[in-house]
């Protein structure tokens, strides 16, 4: 990912030609903050809710933080995947039944 900032440099601002040039890319900004580590996808069914509910945000973080439609794609599946199994074992609970 970049980060821009304004073309200042030890020497004033940086100069293209006369023209003026507004940014400039800045790799090793001391003050940029850490990047986040992706979450693990894991590789089989959701076990808990406290799994189901960790993947919700990580799909979150995927869309928002590294732009990775593909793995927030994947997570949600997981997650649907588990939904579906819940109401199917809620549906055969004789407490939720009519």
């Amino acid at each position: 990912m970049s980060y821009y900032r304004l073309g200042l440099t030890e020497r004033g601002v940086t100069t293209d030609w006369g023209k003026l040039r507004m940014f400039q890319t800045v790799t090793d900004d001391p003050f940029r903050p850490e990047e986040p580590e992706s979450l693990p996808l894991p590789r089989g069914p959701l076990a808990s809710q406290v799994q189901c509910l960790e993947q919700l945000l990580a799909a979150f973080s995927d869309l928002a933080d590294f732009d990775d439609i593909h793995q927030a794609a994947q997570r949600l599946a997981l997650v649907q995947a588990w939904i579906r199994t819940e109401a199917i074992a809620a549906a055969a609970d004789p407490v939720f039944s009519d």
